[in-house]
């Protein structure tokens, strides 16, 4: 159960956090897209700790701010990338975790 009541006014302030975070998933930072899947679902449940979490998640990103992929191609390379998810969709009853 939440630690803090849930108020309308923490409900928004957390979807706005965390929808300027999930910005920079469909952007640049790909690498934070499990902890922005884990944000989006306790926006509602839990605000307080989804803004918790959220001041972590940009401390990590201030930390690594020079850090990211990057695609070069050589003359010998040809210009293809592959690309994997999880295609099994949780056949368990698990959560599906992809990463494009």
């Amino acid at each position: 159960p939440p630690e803090t009541p849930q108020t309308p006014e923490l409900v928004r302030l957390a979807q706005c956090e965390v929808g300027s975070i999930l910005w920079l998933v469909t952007r640049t930072r790909r690498d934070i897209m499990y902890a922005v899947a884990k944000l989006s679902s306790l926006v509602t449940r839990d605000p307080k700790k989804a803004l918790d979490i959220a001041a972590q998640v940009k401390g990590f990103l201030k930390g690594t701010v020079y850090e990211g992929l990057e695609f070069a191609l050589t003359k010998q390379e040809p210009e293809e990338i592959n690309a994997f998810s999880d295609a099994s969709f949780a056949p368990e009853g698990d959560h599906c975790i992809g990463i494009a």
